[in-house]
Parts: C-alpha cells; structure tokens; sequence
C-alpha cells in the first residue's frame, strides 16, 4: 500500500548562505541571474503580474514548460508565481515560493512548491508525488554555491 499523502502537501527545499537577504536577493531579482542558478531557459517580468516561464528537458529527455504569473515580488524577502504545465495546462495552477530570512549565518532560504490542493482529487497524489521526487535539493544548492563563490554576472 503507498504511503498516506501528507496533511500538508508542500515540497521544500531549504538551505543556509553565508551572505546578506540583498545579496541573495539579487540572484532572484533578473531573468539573467535566474538562469544561473534555477533554469537555464527562463523568461521572467520581475514584479506582481508579471510572468515567468521555465523550458527544458526533464532528465535530458521529455519536454517541459512551466510557469505563470508572479504573485508576490517583495525585495528582498519574497519570490511567489505560479506553477502550471504550459503544455497541458492543469485545472489550476500550484505556487512556487522562494523566501529569504535573516539568520545570525546569514540568509535561509525556503523554496516551497505548495498549493496541491488547488488540483482535484483525480490528479493530486500523482502530480505531488511526481514532484516531490524532482525536487532534491540542488536547486538551492546551485543558489547557494552561485552566491558564496562571488561568480555571479547579474
């Protein structure tokens, strides 16, 4: 039998920078810095309402394009948009939220895929499940090494 479906459906990455919010900020505030860390092909109009949209090839192979529109743009604590399948658009649309707190080490960053629920039933577990796998941590990993090493060019 598979496991039970959390009471909370959200899937989360969090890690520690060893830099300011500003600093880590500025890697989430530009098309050009996203690329670097987050999704190579990506367009992104930075503020509330704006759209941003990611494409590639999921483990090499099978296309994606996800996105919608920016729902919160609050420097230098918050980045929310939606996430739909631009392909196959889904009933509704689940969020996508990266926030930034200060910590005596610097910055914490929570990246949070929520708002599962806003699919029906029929959908829901397989979607969630599907990218509770795909998120493993190394999007922010890619956050944090970009930021700490200096190399950025934004």
């Amino acid at each position: 039998m598979p496991d039970r479906l959390p009471d909370v459906l959200e899937v989360v990455e969090e890690i520690t920078i060893q830099a300011s919010p500003q600093k880590v900020w500025q890697a989430l505030a530009t098309p050009e810095a996203l690329r670097q860390w987050f999704e190579p092909i990506l367009q992104f109009d930075p503020k509330v309402g704006g759209r941003i949209v990611l494409s590639g090839l999921f483990q090499g192979v099978e296309p994606y394009h996800f996105g919608g529109a920016v729902t919160v743009f609050d420097p230098p604590n918050e980045l929310s948009f939606e996430w739909d399948d631009l392909f196959e658009s889904w009933p509704a649309p689940t969020m996508l939220t990266i926030r930034l707190t200060a910590v005596p080490e610097g910055t914490h960053v929570r990246l949070s895929h929520h708002g599962w629920e806003r699919l029906p039933d029929s959908m829901r577990e397989a979607m969630f499940r599907g990218f509770e796998g795909g998120w493993d941590g190394n999007t922010v990993r890619r956050l944090k090494e970009l930021v700490e090493r200096g190399s950025a060019t934004w």
